[in-house]
């Protein structure tokens, strides 16, 4: 329930008390396990090493025999599988399509940040940055994100009945689609062959 910094009721501008003075249940909050639980993510342990849905294509370099490394391997390919299922091949809707793609490109960004914060001793993350900064990024990239995916899913939610059964009906058909997201950093090249997958990565011995 929403309270007054003094801890009075919240009341209407004319000073009427509000509809719903009680407090609501909380909903149940998500509790990780197995990989989710090591790495400090959501729903990505599928999608791990030996995952039902787990990639054959590797995303990182080197032998990923770290946790932190599986962690991230798992997280890229959750993105690379859902940015690919989860959009409508109808693009008339090009904001709709927009905000398909950017749900789990958001949520891998999330993903990635908790796992700095569980791989990662606090100390070192704090002293990457003057004054604690990528603390602070890592906890912005965290809380705006998921914010801004609520915000999508909201908007999609509230396309007309037919679209959004469209869109799940029809998500699946663009799966032979290739979506490879580059970072500006990225420590190693990708060459594509256009026939619905990636060929190789070839991985550069240092970097940039």
């Amino acid at each position: 329930i929403i309270q007054n910094a003094d801890g009075s009721a919240v009341t209407k501008a004319d000073g009427s008390p509000m509809p719903k003075p009680t407090p609501m249940r909380l909903y149940a909050p998500a509790l990780g396990s197995g990989v989710d639980a090591m790495c400090g993510t959501f729903d990505v342990e599928p999608f791990s090493g030996g995952g039902a849905s787990a990639c054959s294509e590797r995303f990182l370099c080197g032998s990923l025999d770290s946790d932190f490394e599986k962690c991230m391997q798992a997280i890229s390919c959750k993105m690379h599988v859902e940015m690919k299922s989860k959009t409508s091949p109808d693009f008339a809707n090009m904001v709709a399509v927009f905000m398909q793609q950017m749900i789990p490109h958001h949520a891998n960004a999330v993903n990635m940040a908790n796992i700095v914060f569980k791989q990662v001793p606090a100390a070192k993350i704090s002293a990457a940055l003057e004054k604690d900064g990528m603390t602070n990024m890592l906890m912005e990239i965290v809380n705006n994100q998921n914010y801004q995916i609520h915000q999508f899913r909201n908007y999609l939610a509230g396309l007309p009945a037919e679209k959004k059964s469209e869109i799940r009906t029809k998500g699946l058909e663009v799966a032979s689609a290739v979506t490879v997201h580059l970072s500006h950093r990225l420590w190693f090249a990708i060459s594509l062959v256009v026939v619905g997958r990636i060929a190789s990565i070839v991985c550069m011995s240092e970097p940039p």
